[in-house]
């Protein structure tokens, strides 16, 4: 399997009352090391550019989405309900609802991050035809496709990605 995804757009939960949608019995959460994500306020930058936002913002709703979880995720901003599906360009994983912190709270993510979409903007259109024999080739020359059907699943029934948390609990605007 290729490299692993590098998680973004996970914010640090805030205690249960300081804002909109956050509940006492609220879960922790799917991941233990949760408690290390980032600020999202830290994130805040009214100043960034908006054309530059806007483009950056589109690329996320564009992503693919690999997967969907059960529950909607809250805004940590306003409560908003932000999505429960995940989204990925193949080198990046975020949550659904990461354009929306954007959008309507002038987050910014990393520059690192920002340069990589713009940089990876156009490869996000379709392509007008398919090629799935070189994705077969590829899986085999390189062995990215060991221990996974054709399809990429595994041999436990579930679709094989492996994601880095690590890179965004120490991610910050500048990283």
């Amino acid at each position: 399997m290729g490299l692993p995804l590098i998680l973004i757009g996970y914010w640090k939960r805030e205690p249960a009352g300081d804002r909109i949608g956050m509940w006492e019995d609220e879960p922790a959460g799917d991941l233990a090391d949760e408690a290390e994500w980032p600020v999202v306020t830290d994130f805040v930058d009214e100043e960034w550019d908006d054309a530059e936002r806007v483009r950056v913002a589109s690329y996320l709703d564009q992503g693919l989405v690999p997967w969907v979880q059960m529950g909607i995720s809250p805004c940590r901003f306003c409560g908003a309900a932000n999505g429960s599906a995940e989204r990925t360009d193949g080198a990046y994983l975020w949550p659904e609802g990461f354009a929306h912190y954007l959008r309507d709270h002038g987050v910014r993510p990393p520059v690192s991050v920002i340069r990589h979409i713009i940089s990876r903007q156009a490869s996000m259109q379709p392509a007008p035809n398919k090629d799935q024999e070189w994705w077969k080739t590829l899986l085999d020359d390189e062995g990215w496709g060991d221990g996974l059907d054709d399809e990429g699943w595994g041999d436990d029934g579930w679709w094989a990605a492996r994601i880095d948390h690590e890179w965004w609990k120490t991610a910050t605007p500048d990283s």
